[in-house]
């Protein structure tokens, strides 16, 4: 590739961070479209991630757990209670997902979770 070709890139890779900053609406919900089209592809990728960067990812969840123990006790006690009865409704919008999250309010009650999606999961945060 020569110099010319990394120039469009970058310029044009430019571009997309400036849109996606300034439309974050119009990126979540064509995000979110996109999951709910391709979710085989989406389930398939992450695992072939995962697969692919074993060790980066033990490392990071090494690093999550260390950060809060109450919170990393509150969801493998949550995850062992669950099984495969995790729900596929969000609590807050009431949309059907493949990828639904459980969010604790206080971590010394790990039971009480609200089930929610990554959209949903994210403003929560962003609220709290």
């Amino acid at each position: 590739m020569n110099q010319l070709e990394l120039e469009k890139k970058k310029k044009i890779a430019q571009h997309k961070r400036k849109w996606a900053n300034n439309n974050k609406e119009k990126r979540q919900e064509s995000c979110q479209k996109y999951c709910e089209t391709h979710k085989a592809k989406r389930k398939e990728s992450i695992k072939r991630w995962n697969d692919n960067n074993r060790p980066k990812r033990r490392e990071t969840l090494s690093k999550w757990r260390e950060q809060d123990k109450r919170r990393s006790i509150a969801h493998s006690r949550v995850n062992k209670k669950l099984k495969e009865k995790r729900p596929d409704k969000c609590y807050i919008c009431n949309k059907e997902h493949d990828f639904i999250h459980g969010h604790h309010q206080d971590y010394n009650e790990p039971l009480k979770v609200i089930w929610c999606c990554p959209v949903c999961h994210k403003n929560l945060h962003k609220v709290a």
